[in-house]
């Protein structure tokens, strides 16, 4: 009985180191990705450039155009006027895609949320902003992101915790 509960208590053990490297992992991928992580960056900053997967460079860019390029209505781009545009709607879009797949690995139980909360909760914190929520919910259900708010809101409070 004793090297049963033994043997127990190591698988869980290792499951839990798994659980803490999957989520080191994630993080690495997500930081190493140029579109998710200028995503995060366009929450926490404006007015600056990014670098695009072709190697040249976003005029600067901020707050204010970040969020009118992100629109649902009228999303038609004048090319000259909102040459950013593409950039900054795939980098949201990857940025929303990593988030639901995310939650689905904390569901699932691959990952726990208090390995990720470190460095999400700040941005989450973020994106929860009622003026920043406005854009970013109206751009997550457009295009079916629906556990992005999900992830958001577990983030945004266990940083409050």
């Amino acid at each position: 009985m004793i090297e049963y509960r033994s043997s127990i208590a190591e698988k869980q053990r290792a499951l839990r180191w798994q659980q803490a490297e999957t989520a080191r992992e994630i993080i690495e991928a997500l930081r190493g990705n140029l579109h998710a992580s200028a995503a995060l960056k366009m929450l926490d900053w404006t007015g600056i450039t990014y670098r695009k997967p072709d190697g040249t460079a976003t005029a600067q860019i901020t707050t204010a155009q970040r969020r009118f390029m992100l629109r649902i209505e009228g999303a038609i781009f004048d090319p000259e006027a909102e040459r950013d545009a593409e950039f900054v709607r795939d980098c949201f879009d990857r940025l929303f895609e990593d988030c639901c797949l995310i939650e689905a690995y904390i569901a699932s139980g691959l990952v726990k949320a208090e390995d990720l909360t470190a460095y999400f909760c700040h941005y989450m914190k973020l994106a929860a902003a009622p003026d920043e929520a406005v854009v970013l919910d109206r751009f997550a259900r457009a295009y079916g992101y629906k556990a992005f708010f999900g992830f958001r809101d577990r983030m945004r409070r266990a940083g409050q915790a």
